[in-house]
């Protein structure tokens, strides 16, 4: 099934602040250390059922919030009496680290007995995205993807085919990260310190056949115009990613914003693959961290709030169409292309 996919709302959570505004314009990070996430899950969705949930689910229900209402969705949900329920995509690496890793250091010092069962559900990679389901009765689709720093990009391409494939009829995607000492520990090990340094957020978008949005009275803020993934395996990074630009297919661009975070294997592969482009270029990560598997989600709803605005802050080219790249020390690459809703 070959559809037009709108963006019809959006939800962010980011070292910036919660909300579209505050990702429209944050400076230059100040600081060393990871750049927290300052938001009141409470004071949004209400006190009711919070207690036992980690940061990462709490950070992508209050994206989740954020993006039904502004689609003008949210009071549609749970019940979504009438019409087919959305479904969810979320892209991240390790879903809440810090709850797995807390829940194993208990059994292995305390014993058994000393576990709360209701915390188990935070140790599992999917639990954002499944609690965000049962929170707003998502029961479409829920798939969690890793692949890296492309983790949010993948999920929103993810998302974008089901639309297509008729699979759904509205889709909440994006990603999650949450920023704590075990994730440092685990990208130390790896040999991973970003010039940019880390950070942490969520970001969902949703996404919806063109027909089907505007049947119901919605007002697009962006068209969701291409996806495209590479994997480099023994190859360069930059094949990886000249692949997913090119399947993305946008035929000019008016602004790109780049996935690399002072990484020299990143910033190389982007160097090579745009070299001839002479869009301008927001290093989104530089202001905000490598947010993992909200990065490029993140960067996602920045494009989109510029084409919908048709500019970015600071920038005085008009924006008619924007790329989000998206590359990441695993071989995953990937690119969205969006493009100013002609109506």
């Amino acid at each position: 099934m070959s559809a037009r996919v709108v963006v019809t709302g959006l939800g962010v959570v980011s070292p910036a602040g919660v909300g579209c505004e505050a990702l429209r314009g944050p400076g230059p990070r100040a600081g060393e250390g990871p750049a927290s996430t300052p938001f009141d899950a409470a004071a949004i969705l209400g006190p009711k059922g919070l207690r036992l949930l980690d940061r990462a689910t709490l950070m992508t229900m209050v994206a989740g919030h954020l993006a039904l209402e502004q689609a003008g969705l949210l009071d549609r949900a749970p019940a979504w009496a009438g019409m087919r329920a959305p479904g969810i995509v979320l892209g991240t690496s390790f879903g809440s680290l810090a709850s797995i890793t807390g829940y194993v250091k208990t059994r292995l010092a305390q014993g058994a007995a000393a576990l709360n069962p209701s915390l188990f559900p935070n140790t599992v990679i999917n639990s954002p995205a499944s609690q965000c389901a049962i929170r707003f009765g998502l029961r479409t689709l829920c798939t969690t993807l890793a692949a890296g720093w492309a983790s949010g990009a993948e999920a929103i391409s993810y998302a974008a085919d089901a639309l297509r494939r008729g699979r759904a009829d509205i889709v909440l995607a994006g990603g999650v990260e949450e920023a704590s000492a075990d994730n440092l520990l685990v990208y130390a090990d790896l040999g991973l310190d970003p010039p940019a340094g880390f950070g942490e957020g969520a970001a969902l978008l949703v996404l919806e056949r063109e027909t089907a949005a505007l049947e119901r009275g919605a007002a697009p803020l962006a068209e969701l115009a291409g996806c495209g993934s590479g994997f480099a395996g023994d190859g360069p990074l930059s094949a990886a990613l000249a692949r997913a630009v090119a399947e993305v297919g946008l035929p000019s661009v008016d602004l790109l914003i780049t996935g690399g975070n002072g990484s020299p294997d990143l910033d190389d592969a982007e160097h090579e693959v745009f070299a001839g482009c002479a869009a301008p270029r927001v290093a989104l990560k530089e202001r905000l961290g490598e947010c993992d598997g909200a990065g490029a989600a993140l960067a996602a709803a920045f494009g989109v709030l510029a084409c919908s605005r048709r500019a970015a802050s600071g920038y005085d080219t008009e924006v008619e169409a924007a790329l989000v790249s998206a590359p990441s020390y695993t071989g995953h690459a990937a690119a969205l292309g969006f493009k100013r809703w002609d109506g």
